[in-house]
């Protein structure tokens, strides 16, 4: 099932005649679908395309046949966010996962580690620049990745599913002006996908 909240400035998403086939099993057959809005949220049993869906999206997965279109909402890219954060995470520190993207979105080192700094307090994590990753519980884990996927503004943020830790759900559910952020952001959107009869809202919302 698909639920979305419409936006007019929301980036768009369409799916145009995809096809997919995994290990020879097909996946997607023409899919055409256009998808719109502040906060998307996927519904589905477990093995029902809602990963996959994303993956396209963000490109991790090409599709065999038709295309997947992003328009709308500035130049950011689209990040999927995974549900283990083992996967994700690449620096021995927290302080550099987070100062990662920003480099990579051009900032300079520097400004790239203040910002990292303001965003761990903003977010109640103060201090931990210098923590080690593989020390964090699985719950600061998925926060830390959050907040460095966000850092950079993606145009559209794609949890691949929800934590059982409260605090990476707060940011994700706070309205975009209630979260705290050093410097003027662009807007995105989020897409998220969650298995079992679950109401998803996941949003890409502003740090």
């Amino acid at each position: 099932g698909l639920s979305q909240g419409m936006g007019k400035t929301a980036p768009y998403v369409e799916f145009d005649r995809v096809s997919l086939a995994r290990a020879g099993k097909p996946l997607f057959e023409g899919l055409t679908l256009g998808l719109s809005g502040a906060r998307i949220g996927l519904v589905g049993d477990k093995g029902s395309g809602k990963s996959t869906l994303l993956r396209l999206i963000a490109g991790l997965f090409r599709p065999d046949a038709g295309e997947v279109r992003l328009s709308g909402a500035g130049e950011g890219r689209p990040v999927f966010l995974f549900q283990n954060p083992d996967h994700q995470i690449l620096f021995p520190t927290v302080g550099e996962e987070i100062a990662f993207g920003l480099i990579e979105d051009g900032m300079e080192p520097k400004q790239a580690n203040a910002e990292a700094a303001q965003l761990l307090a903003a977010h109640g994590c103060a201090g931990w620049e210098q923590k080690a990753v593989h020390e964090l519980s699985e719950g600061q884990k998925q926060l830390v990745c959050l907040i460095a996927v966000l850092a950079p503004e993606p145009r559209l943020l794609l949890p691949q599913r929800r934590g059982s830790d409260p605090r990476p759900r707060a940011v994700l559910y706070r309205q975009p002006r209630q979260l705290p952020r050093p410097r003027q952001t662009r807007r995105g959107i989020g897409v998220g996908g969650q298995s079992g009869f679950h109401g998803v809202a996941l949003a890409g919302q502003r740090l």
